[in-house]
Order: C-alpha cells, then structure tokens, then sequence
C-alpha cells in the first residue's frame, strides 16, 4: 500500500540495464579490493582489471563497478599508504626474519629519520650467490654501490665495473682479496670519441685492434708485442688515452685473466640492460616503496617459477646425438639443453676435422687423445 506519494521531487525511473552506472549502486567488498591488490602486485592497471573481472564474473553488470571506481580504489590503498609505506616493508621483513634466520636486512635513515639505503635477500639468494656469485657486475652510474658492497659480506671472486676508481677503492676496502676489472664493452664504446676520424674508416685497424684486445689466448708478453704493433703502425704513440689503457692493461686485458675462466668477456652493460629489461615489466614508474616491494617480490616469483619450468624441462628433454662421440654423450648430461647445442656445434665441426685416438679417466680428470687432419695428435683434458 502507498502511504504517502509526493510529486514536488521526483526522477524517471532507471532502466534495468542502467542500473550499474547509478552512483549510489556501486560497491567495492572486501573482495573487490584484494582482487584491485592483487592485480597492482602485477603491475595490472585498472582497465585491464575490469577487463579481467568481467570476464570472469560473466557481464558487465556483474562487475559490480566501473573502471573508475577501480582506479579510485587503486588511488586510495596508495594514498592510505602514503607515510607509512616505508615502516610497512621494513615490518613485512621483520616479520621475514622471524620466520626465517636466512633472511637478512639492513636499512640506513638520515637525520630527519628519512630512508636512504635499504637492502635484502632471502635464503635462496644467499644460495644463488654462493653458487654463481664468481662474478659480480656493477652498474657505477648509479652512486650507491658502496652501500650494496658493504651489504654484499661475501666477497666474490670477481667484480666487472666500468672504469671508477671510486669504485675500485671500495672494493679494495670492503672486499679484501677480489679481483676488479673493467668491463670491456663500456672500453671499446669510448673507442669512436678517442680515435682520430680517420681510423673509424679503418677496418683493418678495427680488426687488429680488436683481435689484440679480446683475445684470451694471448699470454702477457705475446699481447704487448701486439699491443706495441698496433700503436706504431697506426701513429697512436702520442694518444693519452691509449697510454693510459695500457698502463691500467691489468684491469681489462683478458691475457691478465688467463686464470679466471670467461671473466674476461663480462659485459656489465649488457647485464644490467637486460635485468632492467625484466623488472620493466613488473614495475612503476611513480609506485612508492610499498608498492615497489610488493611488485618486485612477484617478479622474483615469476623469474623462479620460469626457472624451475626451465629445470624440468632440463631434467625431462633428451636431446638428439649428433655423433656416436661418448663425450657428446657426456656433454648432454653436464650442461643445459640451450649450452649443449651450442656446445654440439663445435663437436659436430671438431667431429669433421679430428677423430678421437684414446682416452683415459682418474678420479679427477678425463683426458682425451685427439689426432687431426694433419696427423698430429692433442691431449684434452
């Protein structure tokens, strides 16, 4: 029964299909907002969150919102955080500590108790750098790597940096007995701005400067022949720069490296482009600290979940023998299935030039009697 009827404020009654763009119908639950959360973690933005609750849900009247009213919650859980995002991740890690003794953290703040330098890693980062960590590259044109140097407590048996001396004093310092080089690739890069135009032209010299540089077959003496050679047939006796390359020869030759297998050819630009090209996909240019920590954990997530595929398929995937050659056979079982066709190449080709004479195995060491083409015979180990 109708009580009471008033005419003086009324409106057209809504269609049913119009219902889910009234103002007053909208509403974001509890599952809304972990759903909008767990989205930012993967870096979702959120047109494509209503994309993704739409399909899932069945319709667009069954999101129950809009794309705005998802970009407002986006806007409001990052100014909730505003202030506190910072003494939110450092209680998140405490509370990783507690649970785990491998968990490691450490933080500086500045006088008005602002957050300066923070660094962490977990219990499988430790292992990983245990593992791999031979070789550490830097990328100095960020100037807090003394911080992450001081942090890293174990010394690597290498770092590759460009050519920072600040940076060489460091690791002096902190990382007593590694070895620092220079990485090649940012030495070769100068090449074109310290030459005389005429030698950019110059494929030969190109060629013999290259093949001087970046041969880790060399011993020391046989590089400064050559060294010396490529100098005086190009006029480059009186270049500074080149001067000074060979008085640092023992920071980037790889001939002074001879004893430290592939740490040579380190590439830190290329490293660190493509580290920088992985974490793209996960980050935010303008996310605050929370924001980034919770981002960054579910990149290293991805990153561990593609290794661990990587590994099964490695552990499952019998690869196809080129040769009847054993060590081939050998090969497959050491090395993972991309290295291992890199590695059959050379073995097909070697297959074509020499054949196998003898072998012979101690508990340590299999040596391999090799004769080529020419009669002449090698012993690999």
């Amino acid at each position: 029964m109708v009580h009471d009827f008033s005419e003086v404020h009324n409106h057209e009654m809504v269609e049913s299909e119009h219902q889910q763009f009234m103002t007053v119908n909208p509403h974001l639950d509890d599952v809304h907002l972990k759903f909008i959360l767990d989205c930012s973690k993967a870096n979702i933005e959120p047109t494509l969150t209503f994309k993704v609750l739409k399909e899932t849900l069945g319709g667009f009247d069954l999101v129950g919102c809009t794309v705005g009213d998802i970009r407002n919650a986006s806007r409001d859980i990052k100014a909730y955080a505003h202030g506190f995002d910072v003494q939110m991740v450092l209680d998140d890690m405490a509370k990783k500590k507690k649970m785990s003794g491998s968990y490691t953290y450490h933080y500086e703040v500045n006088e008005n108790n602002q957050l300066v330098a923070l660094f962490w890693c977990d219990g499988l980062m430790k292992r990983n750098y245990h593992m791999f960590g031979d070789i550490v590259a830097f990328d100095t044109t960020y100037n807090t790597n003394r911080r992450f140097v001081e942090c890293m407590g174990i010394a690597p048996k290498m770092i590759v940096t460009d050519q920072d001396n600040g940076m060489r004093s460091t690791i002096e310092e902190v990382l007593v007995g590694t070895r620092h080089r220079w990485c090649m690739w940012h030495i070769m890069h100068k090449l074109s701005t310290k030459i005389p135009n005429r030698l950019l032209r110059d494929e030969a010299f190109k060629k013999e400067f290259s093949a001087c540089v970046w041969s880790d077959l060399l011993k020391p003496d046989e590089f400064e022949e050559e060294w010396k050679r490529v100098v005086e047939s190009h006029g480059l006796e009186d270049f500074d720069w080149f001067n000074s390359l060979y008085e640092h020869k023992h920071f980037w030759i790889p001939a002074y490296f001879r004893d430290f297998p592939l740490g040579s050819m380190i590439r830190t630009t290329s490293i660190s482009e493509s580290e920088n090209s992985f974490y793209k996909r996960f980050l935010k240019p303008r996310a605050n600290i929370a924001e980034f920590y919770m981002i960054f954990n579910h990149a290293v997530e991805f990153q561990r979940n593609s290794r661990t595929a990587l590994d099964y398929h490695d552990a499952t995937a019998l690869p196809i023998l080129a040769t009847t050659l054993p060590f081939e056979k050998h090969a497959s079982t050491l090395y993972t299935d991309t290295m291992f066709r890199k590695i059959q190449v050379e073995i097909i080709e070697g297959n074509d030039r020499c054949r196998v004479l003898g072998f012979s195995s101690t508990e340590f060491v299999d040596t391999y009697k090799l004769g080529d083409s020419n009669r002449k015979s090698y012993l690999e180990q």
